[in-house]
């Protein structure tokens, strides 16, 4: 009877094993599937929605000299909203896109 018993452990030893490669191949399958339609949606979207979230780590602040008293002016015009104001412009001598932060006032070019 003992070798029934070992027989039955070994056969539940190779079901939990057989379970744990498909539990590992779905692992990955899911894992390829969602990069290729990420990498999909980047493609067809362009990087925009990427830059919305996190373009304040590529971006870098450009220096600002604000008249005396104008910061504490708008910032008192604007109460506690938040959020971020774009705009284009050519007077630099080319086009480019500006983006200010509020409640900051922080320029980023």
């Amino acid at each position: 009877m003992e070798g029934v018993g070992k027989l039955k452990k070994i056969m539940i030893l190779e079901k939990e094993r057989s379970n744990r490669g498909k539990v590992f191949w779905w692992a990955v399958s899911l894992t390829v599937l969602f990069l290729f339609f990420a990498g999909l949606y980047f493609y067809l979207s362009g990087m925009g929605p990427f830059y919305r979230q996190f373009g304040f780590y590529f971006l870098k602040p450009s220096e600002t000299q604000w008249p005396a008293g104008s910061r504490e002016a708008i910032r008192a015009l604007l109460g506690p909203a938040k959020g971020k104001v774009v705009w284009g412009s050519s007077r630099t001598g080319s086009h480019q896109i500006f983006l200010m932060t509020l409640p900051e006032l922080t320029f980023i070019n």
